[in-house]
């Protein structure tokens, strides 16, 4: 299977997006986690879309891109 620029694009982000959950989560270090979306570049948006796609630990996710991100 041969994937497009946006599926690669999507796969990088989500998973980034499964790190950063585990450090939010699992290590409850928001801060490093942050660090890792701005070296990565991705933006609020991003972050939003991937929490949508995985679904996973949503209510904390979505506090950190709140608190963390905003």
């Amino acid at each position: 299977m041969v994937l497009n620029k946006s599926d690669m694009n999507k796969n990088f982000i989500d998973g980034i997006w499964f790190a950063v959950q585990h450090l939010v989560i699992v290590r409850d270090v928001p801060a490093i986690a942050a660090g890792i979306i701005d070296e990565a570049g991705l933006s609020i948006d991003d972050c939003k879309a991937a929490q949508k796609r995985s679904g996973s630990f949503n209510d904390q996710m979505l506090e950190f891109i709140k608190n963390e991100l905003s």
